[in-house]
């Protein structure tokens, strides 16, 4: 079962996110931060 969250663009329009990729990219981003 995805999970989906609406987030809000700046046109006023929500878009559905899969929480997982979502995670994941962050995740990404965090790893890349402790390498530098």
């Amino acid at each position: 079962m995805n999970k989906s969250v609406l987030i809000k663009k700046y046109s006023g329009e929500y878009e559905a996110f899969d929480v997982n990729k979502l995670i994941n990219s962050l995740r990404r981003s965090r790893a890349d931060e402790d390498i530098i």
